[in-house]
């Protein structure tokens, strides 16, 4: 289990007192994710449960992995790349709901002197797609980079954007390591800390 939270979706928003029979937005169901709390009190829970897999995994490099949908639509993966190390024992979650945290865990390669360096990708079920990148090197300070993409331009440089090329230029080369700003009608923000087994938040938002 990796994804902590409630969906909050158009039946729990009619549920609240007042919607009725209202139809919701994207903006109303993200409102209601942030009225409810969900990215504060299950933000610790997916916390705790990354704590859990990283005893699992024992010592070495690793990457804590916190991502918070608060879009209002659904995310869904749309793939990945290792430039080192990889997956721990839970894969990336296929779908995100709105109002839900996805907690995985990175980890070095196992006898090998490298970190943990890769990122995924996500799309909102609105057509935005978000790159979600880190590096946590063997040696040296972690760095973190989030992109938003149309999805025709994702599809055109999927190959890229999944890739060293994108490593090397935006996570490494960007030198992040928190950032937060509105771009294309989305909130994204993010953060890691530079221990070798940092935590990675990255929230993604509506204004």
């Amino acid at each position: 289990m990796t994804i902590v939270g409630t969906p909050v979706d158009k039946q729990l928003f009619q549920l609240q007192p007042g919607n009725g029979n209202i139809e919701p937005t994207p903006a109303d169901l993200a409102d209601l994710a942030r009225t409810l709390q969900n990215d504060v009190d299950r933000g610790e829970a997916a916390k705790t449960l990354l704590n859990q897999y990283k005893q699992e995994a024992g010592d070495g490099i690793s990457t804590l992995i916190m991502i918070f949908n608060g879009t209002g639509q659904e995310l869904s993966f749309l793939g990945n790349y290792d430039d080192s190390g990889h997956i721990g024992k839970y894969p990336y979650d296929t779908e995100i709901a709105n109002g839900q945290w996805s907690a995985v865990l990175h980890v070095k390669t196992s006898g090998a002197a490298v970190g943990s360096v890769a990122n995924v990708a996500y799309q909102a079920s609105g057509g935005r797609a978000f790159v979600i990148g880190w590096s946590v090197p063997f040696i040296g300070s972690s760095t973190s980079r989030v992109t938003d993409h149309t999805a025709k331009d994702f599809q055109e440089r999927k190959s890229k954007l999944l890739s060293s090329d994108y490593i090397s230029t935006y996570v490494e080369g960007g030198k992040f390591r928190t950032h937060a700003g509105t771009y294309n009608g989305y909130r994204i923000e993010w953060a890691i800390g530079n221990s070798t087994s940092p935590v990675y938040t990255v929230r993604l938002l509506r204004p």
